[in-house]
């Protein structure tokens, strides 16, 4: 029984590391970031905005029948809180791309002293 872990060729692992830390790479990465925050702020736009329509409903005191009303506002109530998940989930993924970002760089770090060291 062969108990020994595959492991690639080290020419072929080189090859991976390279395309995985290109200049590219790492700019893609930080596009991504930058995406995604324009999708929250957009999101916190839209969020705002519907609070805002809530709020001036609730002052208006708009002259309609109660069943009317209540469904306009659960309407509302439902598209706020789509929103807030959405916002959640948005902030997450930040929140993972970042840390990928940090490790990214961390690992390039790494991998680059790691050759300096191994060309002396």
């Amino acid at each position: 029984m062969d108990t020994k872990l595959y492991r690639p060729s080290s020419r072929l692992a080189d090859l991976h590391l390279q395309e995985e830390f290109s200049p590219g790479a790492e700019a893609a990465l930080e596009q991504g970031l930058k995406d995604l925050r324009h999708e929250i702020i957009e999101r916190e736009r839209e969020l705002e905005a519907l609070h805002n329509d809530w709020r001036f409903r609730e002052q208006a005191q708009e002259p309609l029948a109660g069943a009317l009303l209540y469904f306009q506002y659960s309407e509302l109530a439902d598209k706020i809180e789509r929103l807030e998940v959405q916002l959640v989930k948005l902030r997450g993924r930040l929140r993972m791309r970042e840390n990928h970002l940090r490790l990214f760089r961390g690992l390039k770090c790494l991998i680059t002293s790691e050759q300096a060291g191994l060309s002396r």
